[in-house]
Order: structure tokens, then sequence, then C-alpha cells
């Protein structure tokens, strides 16, 4: 069986494993995924790693096209990872705004 390689920050990993069974069953390819932090995902791509798909952060991904990394006219937005940030009770008051 055939496999597509994926180099994904962590976030994508769920999808991922949802979608194989699918894949697999539909396109008779495995999907290999390799997740973890976007930084570190980007130092692997750089340093050799082999990738058929890459999912990291739109501007991870623009760097690594202006550099030839990826194929720039591929790159595109595929959805949003939304991030928020509380403080601990009884902690300092924090300006916390959103842009």
């Amino acid at each position: 069986m055939q496999k597509l390689t994926v180099l994904s920050g962590g976030a994508a990993q769920g999808l991922f494993a949802s979608i194989d069974p699918t894949f697999r069953e539909r396109q008779g390819w495995s999907i290999d995924g390799t997740f973890g932090a976007v930084g570190m995902m980007r130092a692997k791509l750089t340093d050799g790693h082999p990738a058929d798909v890459v999912v990291l952060t739109a501007a991870i991904l623009r760097e690594l096209a202006a550099a030839g990394d990826v194929v720039a006219d591929t790159v595109t937005d595929i959805g949003c990872v939304e991030t928020a940030v509380a403080a601990r009770r009884g902690g300092p008051a924090l300006a916390v705004g959103r842009p």
C-alpha cells in the first residue's frame, strides 16, 4: 500500500487520524504522519524529512515557499486555529484583548 507522508503541526493530528480509514478505502493509500510543534516540524522539513503534504501556519508556509522548500502555488489556507488566554484566579490583573 502506498502512503501519503504528512508533516504537520499537532493541531491537525486528530483530523488526519479521523480521515485515514476513509482515505485508505477510497484511495488505497495510508496516511503516515509526523506531528508536533510547528517550529519543530519546520526544522524537520528543512533538514530533509520527506513530506508529500505540509500543514503548518500560513506564516511558516510563506517562508518555506520563499525559500523553495515547498511549492509556492500550492500554499492555501484550510482553516483557523483559535488560541485563548486566561489569568489564574488571585493572580495579577492582565490587560488581554483581541486584535
